[in-house]
């Protein structure tokens, strides 16, 4: 691991690190990977005083992303789903695609109202070994799209090598059969592979 800390650690929790002017991430802003190899922080914000004032900027944007989603659907948002949409309308800064130090990017609060009113997510269970197929319809003009899997995921048990207990996976395929994998990074415990670029492949 390059995390320390015990709480910031937890899979299920949003972790929030800090970013400059410029989408580069503080010297007091702590860095991943978890124990078991896993994205940490997940999410990023502007702040030269701390991981504290991000983590308030984050939880105040949630709030709100929950009072928007509980007056279009009289209920309370899903964890899992309020995470997927603060993720996935993240600016990717720093490196490209996600990375150890800035997570999957900076939080762009009008992007996630955006595609929350947009209903620009699904919102399903999936059993043991099932295969779930979405189809998607992407305008001829779009220039980048963003997927996001999200999920809580039960506790393992304690001492276990990786925290993570339901393995889902997610691919696109194009209409010409091509498929894309998810964005992965290199786990290797050295600084050069934490710091490498995230590339195609398997994510477990």
């Amino acid at each position: 691991a390059n995390l320390t800390g015990n709480f910031k650690h937890a899979k299920n929790v949003l972790t929030v690190g800090s970013v400059d002017t410029t989408g580069n991430p503080i010297l007091l802003s702590s860095k991943g990977p978890a124990h078991d190899g896993r994205v940490k922080p997940e999410l990023t914000t502007y702040s030269m005083a701390g991981t504290s004032n991000s983590a308030a900027l984050v939880s105040g944007t949630a709030i709100l992303l929950q009072q928007l989603y509980k007056s279009q659907y009289n209920t309370a948002m899903p964890a899992a789903l309020l995470k997927g949409l603060l993720i996935n309308s993240a600016d990717d800064v720093h490196n490209k695609g996600v990375d150890f130090s800035t997570g999957y990017g900076q939080l762009n609060a009008l992007r996630a109202v955006e595609n929350l009113e947009n209903k620009q997510f699904f919102s399903d269970e999936i059993s043991n070994n099932d295969i779930n197929t979405l189809p998607l319809n992407i305008p001829s003009d779009v220039i980048n799209l963003k997927i996001t899997l999200v999920w809580n995921d039960p506790a393992a048990n304690p001492n276990d090598e990786k925290a993570l207990v339901n393995d889902l996976d997610l691919t696109v395929v194009r209409p010409d059969s091509h498929i894309v994998m998810p964005l992965v990074l290199n786990t290797s415990p050295n600084e050069s592979a934490i710091t490498s670029l995230a590339i195609e492949g398997e994510d477990h």
